[in-house]
């Protein structure tokens, strides 16, 4: 506000008016940039309601389509299975979960594969591989071969990072998403991680796309 006024009328006002003057200017600049900050939120706001809104359509078809086919578990294909196998009764829990393990650099999926064939792990029975945050790998397995899995694992030194969370918001590393306030992070986190499993579905092999399906919802 005082610098719309000229040098020279500012020298003729007392003193306690410049000051005033000035304080009003700051107080001004404040609240204009206040005014930018909460614009800013707002607009983001807009496009993180869209995004939600996006990942709970995908979502409710998921289900949706989950229902029509009442799948409730992974049913392997009797093609694939040893007649020993075919005839047996099933035993052990049925189910799918996420094993996360360090990484120390970028690594490719074919990387990775060729890593855990030298600790002798039957990579066939690995139904999905992802970077879920910086430093992470998530490895989709049947409950029913977990244990031995993470044995596996155990007996190469190959530690586990355990109690992680996909959707913690501080996994959303990009540096294009920095500004966003917490609740746009939560968002996001949520959108890569339906993103993630939308991928893993693609290249599941037919009969195990819809358990899988059922394990993310």
């Amino acid at each position: 506000m005082s610098q719309l006024l000229s040098a020279n009328y500012m020298q003729s006002l007392p003193a306690e008016l410049v000051t005033f003057l000035t304080s009003m200017q700051s107080q001004f600049k404040a609240l204009n940039e206040r005014t930018a900050h909460l614009e800013s939120l707002a607009a983001e706001n807009v496009q993180l309601h869209a995004q939600l809104a996006n990942v709970r359509q995908e979502n409710a078809d998921l289900r949706s389509q989950l229902l029509q086919n009442n799948v409730t578990g992974p049913v392997p294909s009797s093609a694939s299975l040893p007649a020993p196998q075919l005839f047996s009764d099933k035993t052990g829990p049925d189910g799918f979960e996420y094993v996360y393990i360090p990484r120390s650099r970028r690594i490719m999926h074919s990387e990775v594969h060729r890593s855990l064939r030298t600790l002798s792990v039957d990579t066939g029975r690995l139904l999905d591989i992802n970077f879920p945050a910086c430093g992470v790998i998530g490895i989709l397995v049947y409950v029913q071969y977990l244990e031995e899995f993470k044995s596996q694992l155990a007996s190469a030194k190959v530690s586990l990072v355990n109690n992680f969370d996909p959707l913690d918001p501080k996994n959303v590393a990009d540096p294009k998403f920095a500004n966003l306030s917490v609740s746009g992070l939560e968002t996001q986190a949520l959108v890569l991680q339906n993103a993630r499993c939308l991928q893993a579905l693609k290249f599941l092999r037919s009969h195990l796309v819809l358990p899988v399906a059922h394990f993310f919802v």
